[in-house]
């Protein structure tokens, strides 16, 4: 009796052990598209970041990026003629992961791909993050992309002043089939452990008198431009 209970309690090891050592879908590259309309920001307006390779030509790298810096006016000020926007912007519209298989196993719509974001103070690690799941665009075995191009979250909402980061990771699993489709997870691209972070900060609204005398500078500004003209 005992050796039939070592059998089975063995036999439960290797099949939990096969579920979790499986290594046919792996994740090639993801990328998070933001767009940051603020000032002394590493890339301006909507960009596809690379999160896992940091090494493309064409897209910013995420992990390390400045985000840039963004007031917290309410609304759009017009004095004397300058506009003063309201906030700025910094959206978060969407993630991109690609995946690749061998031996066999492969992706369909049963699987995910997920992004998971937090927005924090700089110093503060993440208790919790949201989810954003992407959907399967592209099944070309052996590749894979998962995709969420039809989201827009304001990542300043309800932000006071400060610094802050954006801390994030993607997972995504596997599968390969035995009479059915069977599941089993990969690890996920989290930077091994440490997330990936992009940082930026909130400035103080500029006070009324600080935008007249901003307004006032420029009028005297250009009628000094037009007696010397």
């Amino acid at each position: 009796m005992k050796n039939l209970l070592k059998f089975i309690a063995v036999g439960l090891v290797v099949v939990g052990s096969n579920q979790w050592s499986r290594a046919g879908v792996n994740i090639v590259d993801d990328f998070i598209i933001l767009n940051a309309l603020g000032t002394g920001a590493t890339f301006s307006g909507q960009n596809y970041y690379d999160v896992k390779r940091d090494a493309s030509l064409v897209n910013p790298n995420f992990n390390g990026a400045n985000l840039g810096t963004f007031n917290i006016l309410s609304t759009d000020v017009t004095i004397g003629g300058n506009t003063f926007s309201a906030g700025g912007l910094l959206q978060l519209k969407g993630a991109e992961l690609k995946t690749n298989s061998d031996n066999g196993d492969y992706q369909n719509g049963n699987n995910f791909g997920r992004l998971f974001y937090a927005v924090t103070a700089v110093g503060v690690n993440p208790s919790s993050f949201t989810t954003l799941n992407m959907s399967l665009t592209s099944e070309a075995w052996p590749n894979y992309t998962w995709a969420n191009t039809a989201t827009s979250v304001n990542l300043l909402q309800g932000l006071a002043v400060g610094s802050y980061k954006l801390t994030a990771y993607f997972e995504t699993n596997g599968s390969y089939f035995t009479s059915s489709q069977q599941f089993y997870s990969i690890n996920p691209d989290n930077n091994s452990g440490a997330n990936y972070v992009a940082t930026f900060a909130i400035v103080p609204e500029p006070s009324t008198g600080v935008l007249m005398g901003l307004g006032f500078a420029g009028l005297v500004t250009v009628r000094l431009f037009r007696k010397k003209s």
